[in-house]
């Protein structure tokens, strides 16, 4: 299974998803905002997948999604937006620096099942 990051600033929706990929056999990091997911970034072991709420305090979705990017050591790490709205084509990050975009509220099948396949895509890598 997988070690999950979970950056969201409603913290009914971090626990819905920490419940539910913690029961699927996940280990969950659950950060309030994109300055702490950032700093949790810098510390091993990296997540494996990268859950982004794109309105959050602090520091916005769209600039941690650009950072990760932005370091070679992050870039390789899938990110999937999580959204309460469609972003608008100003302010959505460009298409090839996410991997899946999810409107709330989503289906925790759902979830569940792009986290199996985005982790048996990286042990296929391996």
């Amino acid at each position: 299974m997988a070690l999950v990051m979970v950056m969201e600033d409603e913290p009914n929706i971090a626990l819905v998803l920490e419940i539910a990929l913690t029961e699927e056999g996940n280990e969950v990091i659950t950060l309030p905002n994109g300055l702490l997911g950032l700093e949790r970034l810098k510390q091993k072991p990296a997540p494996e997948i990268i859950f982004v709420d794109l309105n959050m305090p602090i520091l916005s979705g769209r600039t941690v999604i650009e950072k990760i990017n932005a370091d070679p050591n992050l870039r390789h790490i899938p990110v999937v937006i999580l959204s309460g709205c469609m972003p608008d084509l100003d302010n959505a990050p460009p298409r090839e620096s996410y991997r899946a975009l999810l409107s709330k509220p989503f289906d925790l099948d759902e979830v569940i099942n792009m986290v199996n396949v985005l982790s048996a895509g990286k042990q296929q890598a391996v």
